[in-house]
């Protein structure tokens, strides 16, 4: 190659280099600040291995008698194929030439790369045929495990559960409790309120189930509204996504839906509080409490993780804490609950710490 050729083909690589890590951080930066979904989607295919790698890497384990082992078994059929097209060299193009080692490595290079890289295809071909076959959500959002996430505090969620709950009530004259006209007795009064939240709810077949196969993929997708950042367990057993906060048994589980106007003071009535034990899927009927019962955290009781008590959510959708400490009469007013068919205990007091 004439030093003229050579310095053009250095130029072209160059400009290529350049112009590779030009687009590269541009879609970088497009992903940071919040450009469209299509852009998003490239940028992370480009780039989004390398957030993969970076997080997966301190989880590999190195065997060095793998490594070892697999040293040994290249450099034999190294030397090997070496011997084999040395000898097929010399026989068919005679003695006036010597079959070189870095010929013979250059083949073996290619050999590794066609190996690893059909190993890649039939792990891309999987994980196409997994995501165009699968019943699950493609996106969810996740909180980060290690403590904060965007979905902000318990406090917060509290507030956006009680905005779904009052437009739910708003476009169906009551509350949550005997639900939609095929009965929701088998879905709880988190499911109902998600398409007046954040949420979508299309794809729920209200005819079977919470956990029916028909709707075990979306009830394993874990909802940040219904979370703790404080807390790091997300799913049951089973894989079912947990909820941190519980209901009003009180309120959602009279088997009628209420109206506003049945419930007295709403400022001095609970809705729903946070929970530190005994967590069940968002999507379980059964996920309600008893706000008459101490706030200690223990299973069947409201509670903080903190201990002390627990942060709740009244009817009229302000956030208040509660003591451990209350006193009986004051948690069953907060309740709201029935001493007697057809009378409710009037709200006497506040929920003092």
């Amino acid at each position: 190659m004439q030093p003229e050729t050579a310095t053009r083909v250095e130029c072209l690589l160059r400009r290529f280099g350049i112009g590779l890590g030009l687009l590269g951080a541009i879609a970088i930066l497009l992903a940071m600040t919040g450009a469209s979904a299509e852009l998003q989607m490239l940028g992370g295919l480009a780039f989004g291995w390398w957030s993969y790698v970076a997080r997966m890497a301190p989880r590999v384990t190195v065997s060095m008698t793998g490594m070892a082992t697999a040293g040994v078994c290249l450099g034999l059929f190294t030397a090997g194929l070496h011997g084999f097209l040395r000898w097929l060299h010399r026989e068919t193009r005679g003695g006036d030439s010597r079959w070189k080692p870095r010929w013979t490595l250059s083949i073996v290079g290619v050999i590794v790369v066609m190996f690893a890289s059909g190993i890649a295809t039939v792990g891309v071909a999987h994980q196409a045929g997994w995501l165009l076959s699968s019943t699950r959500m493609l996106v969810v959002n996740r909180p980060n495990l290690g403590g904060e996430y965007s979905g902000g505090d318990v406090k917060n969620n509290l507030k956006l559960i009680a905005l779904a709950v009052h437009n739910y009530e708003g476009a169906n004259g009551a509350l949550p409790g005997d639900g939609l006209k095929e009965g929701w007795t088998t879905h709880s009064w988190l499911t109902v309120i998600m398409p007046f939240g954040h949420y979508g709810m299309a794809s729920v077949d209200y005819g079977y189930a919470w956990n029916d196969a028909r709707n075990t993929a979306l009830f394993k997708s874990v909802i940040p509204d219904y979370l703790n950042p404080r807390i790091n367990v997300l799913r049951d057993p089973d894989g079912y996504a947990l909820s941190h906060i519980s209901g009003n048994i009180h309120i959602f589980g009279r088997g009628r839906s209420l109206r506003f106007d049945e419930i007295g003071d709403l400022s001095q009535t609970m809705m729903a509080g946070e929970v530190a034990s005994g967590f069940k899927p968002w999507g379980d009927p059964k996920n309600l409490r008893d706000p008459s019962r101490p706030f200690d955290g223990s299973p069947q009781a409201f509670g903080s993780p903190s201990g002390g008590g627990a942060t709740v959510l009244m009817m009229d959708g302000s956030v208040k804490f509660v003591s451990d400490r209350a006193d009986p009469k004051v948690l069953r007013a907060l309740s709201g609950a029935i001493d007697r068919p057809g009378t409710r205990r009037s709200n006497q007091g506040s929920p003092g710490p």
